[in-house]
């Protein structure tokens, strides 16, 4: 397998990886800034007293291998690399100069591909670049990190100790290029590089040979945007949706939130079975998926069900049954009425960490949607396209 990890600098590609190939002998990640810096002294030195055609011409006859050395691949040359002195700021810029000579760039990704060929048939290999589905794009997944400019800028200054204007200057090329459908798009800016980690790796493991039908199960705190992206994305992909059961009581019966509070453990039950079962019943009608809103774990932890064993084993019935689980962040507006609580009696973050807490206890893997509207239903279609192989 072939994995690539791509974005601009300061997403957090490289820790990313590690942390990903940490522990795992199967796991080895390449970084292609390290194969551009390895022949990057070349170019320095020669280009003091011979033209670019000559430059190309060595370069092209430079030998290029690697060693193993724990999870990371290390590059070497056959040549001897000559001594330099520049600082950082230089050979940044003297690299980026490098890349832009079409022929040395593609000796460069020639090279690349060659030793991800090597060594793809013994390893899981982790690919750390730039516009990487361009240089292979045979790739089995492809995660994009992207992040909002303030923290891309936050973590240069902190990476490299450097000032802020220093980072500034280092935002160059500040654009999300337009990749196939395939590519999984992730915003570490909401993100800690452990939960970046979990999510790449949730996505690894879902497999779908079994499944000839897939619920997709959305959850999420109050207000986190559940209903209207679920919605969306049974529109967009023409595939049953299965509303929310408490809010279609609620709203048939003319219920305030007041008016739940004192419900009884049966009613609860009957609640959820009947989500359980509308979605049974869609599943069976889809082609492919069926779209679930909301999900019973959110009134459990409203309403503190969980003490109850039969609505607990409604719950895990319901989790389980999912052939995929969306998590909505809980970074948009919350939006007031009378079926739901106010935002003065909700702990939406304690709900959100109860939620995802609840999931790592069961070994569930999730998918944490963030961004717009917009954004969330791509990341859907992205993540669907590329592990479901439509």
């Amino acid at each position: 397998m072939v994995i690539g990890i791509d974005g601009l600098s300061g997403v957090g590609k490289t820790s990313t990886a590690k942390l990903l190939c940490e522990n795992n002998e199967c796991l080895k990640y390449i970084e292609l800034g390290d194969l551009c810096r390895k022949i990057l002294p070349f170019w320095i030195k020669l280009k003091e007293e011979y033209d670019v055609e000559y430059i190309i011409e060595f370069m092209k006859k430079i030998e290029i291998s690697y060693k193993i050395n724990n999870n990371i691949i290390d590059f070497t040359t056959d040549k001897n690399i000559p001594s330099i002195k520049c600082s950082k700021s230089e050979a940044r810029k003297e690299l980026y100069n490098m890349v832009q000579i079409e022929e040395i760039k593609k000796k460069i990704d020639e090279n690349l591909v060659r030793i991800i060929n090597e060594l793809k048939d013994k390893y899981i290999i982790v690919i750390v670049g730039r516009e990487l589905q361009k240089i292979y794009p045979d790739l089995d997944y492809h995660f994009y990190l992207k992040a909002d400019e303030a923290d891309r800028i936050e973590r240069i200054m902190q990476r490299e100790q450097i000032s802020e204007k220093e980072a500034k200057e280092r935002k160059i090329e500040e654009v999300l290029h337009s990749f196939g459908k395939d590519v999984i798009t992730i915003n570490t800016s909401r993100m800690n590089l452990i939960e970046v980690v979990k999510l790449i790796q949730n996505v690894l493991n879902y497999k779908y040979k079994s499944f000839k039908k897939i619920k997709i199960q959305f959850m999420g705190a109050q207000s986190t945007g559940k209903t209207t992206t679920s919605k969306f994305c049974a529109e967009k992909f023409n595939e049953p949706y299965v509303g929310e059961k408490l809010r279609y009581c609620m709203e048939q019966n003319k219920l305030k939130f007041s008016d739940i509070l004192l419900w009884n453990k049966n009613k609860w039950s009957n609640i959820i079975s009947s989500q359980l079962q509308s979605e049974k019943e869609l599943k069976n009608k889809a082609k492919k998926f069926v779209f679930a809103d909301s999900a019973a774990l959110l009134y459990a932890i409203d309403f503190d069900l969980l003490k109850y064993s039969e609505i607990k084993n409604l719950i895990d019935e319901q989790i389980t049954s999912a052939g995929m689980v969306f998590v909505c962040d809980n970074e948009i507006p919350y939006i007031e009425d009378e079926i739901r609580p106010s935002r003065s009696e909700s702990n939406i973050e304690l709900c959100q960490y109860k939620i995802i807490n609840y999931l790592n206890e069961m070994n569930i893997p999730y998918i944490i949607l963030s961004g717009s509207v917009e954004e969330r239903i791509k990341t859907i279609e992205q993540i669907i396209n590329r592990i479901i192989f439509l």
